[in-house]
């Protein structure tokens, strides 16, 4: 059986359709799944901001240095937050802290510890007038 010359370029056209369609569909796949990923890592930083803040206020709260120099904690309000890759990574966090005898600014550093799900606290500091304290 012969096929005539139109038969075979319907064919060809046929064949090109067929890749075009599933060239399209294969973008799309990688199209939408880089924005799973887009979304899952915005919702996750948000996620672990919000657990680095929450464990910041307790180890505040919680601190002896920070008692004996400002007495009983009033109030801590975040003044900056700043996530940074790096040589030393970590959440850098910075809080007012308003005590019963005195007012400071705590400077933390805070990393999430991969292997349990705690966070640690490699710097910790309270600024209260000229004067840098230790919390560590």
């Amino acid at each position: 059986m012969r096929v005539s010359k139109q038969s075979a370029s319907e064919l060809d056209d046929e064949d090109s359709g067929f890749w075009r369609q599933l060239a399209l569909t294969a973008g799309a796949i990688v199209a939408l799944s880089f924005l799973a990923f887009l979304i899952y890592r915005v919702h996750y930083r948000h996620e672990m901001a919000r657990e680095a803040n929450s464990f910041a206020h307790t180890f505040i709260n919680c601190s002896p240095v920070v008692a004996d120099q400002l007495g009983t904690v009033k109030r801590v309000k975040e003044i900056e937050d700043l996530h940074q890759w790096g040589k030393k990574p970590g959440w850098y966090l910075k809080y007012d802290v308003d005590g019963s005898d005195a007012s400071g600014v705590v400077d933390l550093r805070i990393t999430p510890n991969p292997d349990y799900g705690a966070w640690n606290v490699p710097m910790a500091q309270l600024e209260r007038g000229h004067q840098s304290i230790a919390l560590r």
